[in-house]
């Protein structure tokens, strides 16, 4: 397939590190390495464009740089990423108007958006780009849910959210290394956060672990705290583990993504509460490098621990059940042990990347009336189990 690709929220080459630039580069090298052509088609971010009129030129400049991309590269199909009421797809209705398929991956709808007259432009404009696509994919159940009551059911398929789990296998050495480092005795728990430390909800949720592992502390059990990202808040969160958490917590700030498997390796468990988290990629992560996970149950977390299972799902904003569920596992060696080979292969079961996405690219192939192509045939991949919707 020649495919087209246009991201309305967060350009692909966003310098930021962020779960959206991380799926929708994702996306694009699995499509690459299943030997397909997917070309950028503009940079240009539609975000609250009602409310910025000086965006518009820079609008009717994209519309014409999708269109003369079009020309050039002349694709089988427009691949959207990450459409919604606040970054409403504005690019591709050109493409579909052309009678050009197109396809949307991670786009959302919420009705609630409409009864706003801040938000009402942005959800009649992101509406009707979705009606326009010939198949809609979606890594969050919610999300399935309410497409559905906008579209067929054979125009959406929910696909698990998966990562390149090879990249993440218990390293021992790498676990031993990082400890002596960081002076963590080998029978201390190592508990583990990855965010990116700006206002709001990710500094949020690093406060309330604080204050939850405030609790551990004053119950007097042994732990590390890491955190790994950086941003303006931290500071402030240095200073309030400081108060909380005397000596026992590492801010490492931000590392290289290689680097990545190897702190995973090093930690015991990872707690977030994932605020407002889309899907928390973090958690399968973690849980893949064997890791037992704790999150809130209201947003992303849920999507990727299995509760009791892999880890915990704790009721949001309550810190006490979130301050028992790490205590859990940072008292019980057993327990989390057993969790943490039960969230590896829990990853490796469901939410491999490449064997999940491969619905999607059986999906679009079927609309674009092709198996497939030469360029496939070099590609090694071990056959990928339908998953259903």
């Amino acid at each position: 397939m020649r495919l087209a690709f246009y991201t309305p929220f967060v350009p692909l080459n966003h310098p930021k590190p962020s779960g959206d630039t991380a799926i929708a580069r994702s996306i694009v090298d699995f499509l690459r390495r299943r030997g397909h052509t997917v070309s950028e088609t503009s940079h240009f971010s539609s975000t609250w464009l009602w409310l910025r009129p000086w965006k518009l030129p820079g609008l009717l400049k994209a519309r014409r740089e999708f269109r003369q991309a079009l020309q050039e590269n002349n694709p089988d199909a427009v691949l959207v990423y990450h459409s919604y009421y606040r970054a409403p797809d504005l690019l591709s209705p050109l493409a579909a108007a052309e009678g050009l398929p197109v396809f949307h991956f991670g786009s959302a709808y919420a009705s609630r958006r409409r009864k706003s007259l801040r938000t009402r432009p942005g959800y009649e404009l992101n509406l009707k780009s979705l009606r326009l696509a010939a198949h809609c994919f979606t890594l969050k159940r919610p999300e399935y849910e309410n497409l559905l009551r906008i579209m067929e059911p054979e125009r959406v398929t929910y696909i698990r959210p998966g990562i390149e789990t090879q990249r993440f296998t218990p390293d021992d050495d790498a676990r031993l290394l990082l400890r002596v480092r960081w002076n963590v005795p080998p029978e201390t728990p190592l508990i583990l956060t990855v965010a990116m430390l700006r206002p709001g909800t990710k500094s949020e949720g690093v406060v309330q672990a604080l204050r939850a592992l405030a609790r551990l502390h004053t119950d007097g059990v042994d732990f590390r705290y890491v955190v790994v990202g950086d941003g303006p808040e931290q500071g402030a969160l240095r200073h309030m583990a400081d108060e909380l958490i005397p000596g026992k917590a590492r801010f490492i700030g931000r590392i290289a993504s290689v680097e990545l498997p190897a702190v995973y390796s090093a930690s015991d468990c990872y707690a977030f509460p994932g605020i407002n988290e889309g899907l928390g990629m973090a958690y399968l992560e973690a849980q893949c490098a064997g890791l037992p996970a704790v999150g809130w149950d209201r947003w992303g977390a849920a999507e990727c621990i299995v509760h009791g299972e892999t880890g915990f799902v704790t009721p949001a904003w309550d810190t006490n059940a979130f301050a028992d569920a790490i205590q859990t596992l940072a008292t019980d060696p057993a327990t989390r042990l057993k969790m943490g080979r039960a969230a590896r292969k829990h990853v490796l079961a469901g939410h491999d990347r490449d064997r999940n996405y491969v619905r999607m690219e059986r999906v679009m192939e079927s609309h674009l009336g092709g198996g497939r192509t030469e360029g496939h045939a070099a590609v090694t991949q071990s056959a990928a189990p339908e998953i259903t919707q």
